[in-house]
């Protein structure tokens, strides 16, 4: 009785609400209803499926990231169908592998095929091909060689060695060199956005010179 719809509250003109507008969300459910089976435990909705990962396609972001948006933003959540905001979990991102294995490669090619063919009627395609940008996505993914991910160990060292202190009480001081491994990474950063050509054709130098700035510490 309570609840907000989105319809009451967003704008009408936002680009994703004029494109979900666009789009035979009923047409779509027709062509990709074949890889679902009727028996055992229900999949997620078409639309829900192909509005994310058309999410992730417009923004160029990793499935992470989209589910992430997803569950952050209102007018993400009504281009994929919803009709008021979802507070719980929608779905996790390796539902994502998941569909594109259900689908497979022929399924990808009937969804393209079917948009080509939904908006040449409409006009807003001239055009009986379409080049696909097969850009791989990026993937919030820290190497052991990232400045930021050996700060990281740094930090979580001496919080465990202080756990420990306090659980047996020990009175000699301790120091952890917060502020100065802080003061090294902003250096090997201002380093790094200087002189990014030398990073980049010499891995083992990087790794050796951040290892170098982080092991006084």
């Amino acid at each position: 009785m309570f609840e907000t719809y989105f319809s009451d509250i967003l704008n009408p003109e936002h680009e994703l609400l004029r494109a979900a507008s666009l789009i035979d969300w009923d047409g779509l459910q027709e062509a990709l209803g074949v890889y679902y089976s009727p028996l055992g435990r229900q999949g997620k909705a078409i639309r829900l499926m192909v509005g994310i990962h058309l999410l992730k396609h417009r923004y160029n972001c990793s499935d992470e990231q989209a589910v992430e948006t997803l569950h952050e933003n209102s007018y993400r959540q009504s281009f994929c169908g919803f009709n008021s905001f979802q507070r719980g979990q929608i779905l996790d991102s390796t539902t994502l592998v998941e569909f594109r294995n259900r689908i497979g490669t022929e399924g990808m090619r009937q969804i393209e095929a079917f948009f080509l063919k939904t908006w040449s009627d409409m006009g807003l395609v001239k055009t009986r091909r379409v080049a696909v940008d097969t850009t791989s996505q990026p993937e919030n993914i820290a190497y052991p060689t990232d400045a930021d991910l050996l700060h990281r160990i740094r930090e979580k060292i001496t919080g465990q060695v202080q756990r420990v202190r306090q659980e047996v009480a020990l009175l000699k001081p301790f120091r952890t060199y917060s502020r100065s491994s802080k003061k090294q990474l902003l250096k090997i950063k201002k380093f790094y956005r200087k002189a990014p050509d030398l990073f980049s054709s010499r891995t083992g130098c990087r790794c050796h010179q951040e290892r170098q700035a982080l092991s006084g510490l």
